[in-house]
């Protein structure tokens, strides 16, 4: 699937739109805190052409767009008025390198970061797995709370405060929409299971049926959402979350195991 002039008008309909409504707000915000406390520049997605064409597509969420951006460049925060396009692009280029081949992967320090690691690790079995049944996988990074600052769980403690912060988080029902993943994986935990399943502003952003726990683990440290028109949504913990290197292992090889299933059950018949 090409997204091309797709994706022009998609960018027009809901990102340009969306910087339309809530810059000057967030300006006014940024200017009334404390540097730690301002707003950064919002994840805007882009897909890269091994995502436009892959059999099987994978969408993995962090829990807040927090230090993705360049620090050395003045894209930091959302008042520096770029153009919404640059922050697409801004995504490309970080994708390029989570996606990219080893060499490319250590570039840039990113290598260092918990999530990101954990994404290359998934990304490796996922791709594995398709490979056999001569499948290809493509994969998006998100985030539930795609505006956030620099304080880490910002973007969830003001929740509340800031539309624009709200705004960015509805703006996944029309990824979702657009780039039609088949797999969801949430390492977010379960404080930001309340994105996922709540209503915010009269809207469900996944439209989630059921939240199923998965033995022998408590639903705060895996479970599976049913949602509609996804084959599979697991959520685990962020992998920077307190666990021993046992229960690490644990979780892991459950996560893997349903991963591969569902893929040989997708594939296999």
């Amino acid at each position: 699937m090409k997204m091309g002039k797709d994706y022009e008008k998609f960018f027009a309909d809901y990102y340009a739109a969306y910087d339309d409504r809530n810059f000057e707000a967030v300006k006014e915000w940024n200017k009334q805190h404390k540097a730690d406390e301002k707003l950064l520049c919002p994840q805007f997605l882009s897909p890269l052409p091994e995502y436009e064409y892959a059999d099987l597509k994978v969408m993995i969420f962090g829990q807040e767009a927090l230090r993705w951006h360049n620090p050395d460049d003045s894209m930091n925060f959302y008042e520096d008025r770029h153009e919404p396009q640059d922050y697409s692009d801004l995504y490309s280029d970080y994708m390029k390198l989570l996606n990219g081949d080893d060499a490319e992967f250590k570039k840039g320090g990113i290598r260092k970061a918990p999530f990101n690691k954990e994404y290359r690790r998934l990304r490796n079995l996922i791709q594995e797995t398709a490979k056999k049944y001569g499948k290809s996988a493509g994969f998006m990074w998100n985030n539930l709370i795609k505006l956030t600052a620099l304080t880490g769980g910002s973007g969830l403690k003001y929740f509340g405060e800031i539309n624009a912060i709200q705004e960015s988080s509805l703006l996944i029902k029309d990824e979702l929409a657009f780039f039609k993943p088949n797999i969801l994986i949430f390492l977010t935990g379960p404080y930001y299971d309340v994105v996922i399943q709540n209503e915010i502003k009269c809207t469900h952003i996944f439209d989630v049926v059921s939240k199923d726990k998965v033995e022998p683990f408590n639903d705060g440290m895996l479970c599976v959402f049913n949602i509609k028109n996804i084959d599979l949504a697991l959520r685990t913990y962020h992998p920077g979350a307190h666990l021993t290197t046992e229960e690490w292992s644990g979780l892991h090889e459950k996560t893997d195991q349903l991963i591969v299933e569902k893929i040989d059950r997708l594939y296999s018949k």
